[in-house]
């Protein structure tokens, strides 16, 4: 009959298994540890797979693109509406900016032109002034 010991434990002495058994707790100590944190690295890297039941449908994914889409659409809208009544507005202003500068311009004509007649009459005053000396 062979024995249930490997050889080497059996070839120990009785003082050699004290010895063997603080080894044996020790190793067990060790690896307690070094399992755990290689587990967690396992979990880490090996997730369980997704619940399905979280995911969207085809359906529900279409019917949120179609309501981003027609919010996409009123925002456009509501920027070309703001767009264009900022762009009348410029208009306004560039209008009013117009009739200010036509105003301006007449008004020079007529300074001008009471500077060619303040001219011609000082002309006059110093040809008699001239003529009186």
């Amino acid at each position: 009959m062979s024995p249930a010991l490997p050889p080497i434990l059996l070839a120990l002495s009785e003082a050699d298994q004290p010895t063997l058994v603080f080894w044996i707790i020790t190793a067990l100590v060790a690896t307690g540890p070094a399992a755990y944190y290689w587990l967690k690295i396992w979990d880490r890297f090996h997730p369980d797979p997704a619940d399905q039941s979280k995911l969207a449908t085809k359906e529900e994914l279409e019917t949120e693109r179609v309501k981003v889409r027609q919010e996409l659409a009123e925002v456009e809208k509501r920027i070309a509406v703001a767009h264009k009544m900022e762009i009348q507005g410029l208009e306004n202003r560039l209008g009013t900016i117009q009739t200010g500068m036509h105003g301006i311009e007449s008004s020079m004509r007529e300074i001008f032109g009471e500077l060619r007649a303040l001219h011609r009459s000082l002309g006059k005053a110093e040809g008699i002034l001239a003529s009186q000396d």
